[in-house]
């Protein structure tokens, strides 16, 4: 029966650490931010990273800027 405590506890500890079900004290939900180097869901900046990146002309770059803008 200990055992079964003991294992209880090692699991709630483990999920609480890894932050599954809690992130914060009280049962607060804390928002999580982008960890760095994470994608942007920013359209332009999507855009300008492909630029950067030499995945699209500066070209295609303005007709897309065009596009989003209006």
């Amino acid at each position: 029966m200990l055992f079964f405590w003991i294992l209880i506890s090692l699991a709630i500890f483990l999920l609480l650490r890894q932050g599954d079900i809690v992130d914060g004290c009280c049962g607060e939900r804390v928002a999580q931010e982008q960890p760095p180097g994470a994608p942007d869901s920013d359209p332009m900046s999507i855009v300008r990273q492909r630029l950067a990146r030499g995945e699209i002309t500066a070209e295609e770059y303005a007709t897309i800027r065009r596009a989003l803008q209006g």
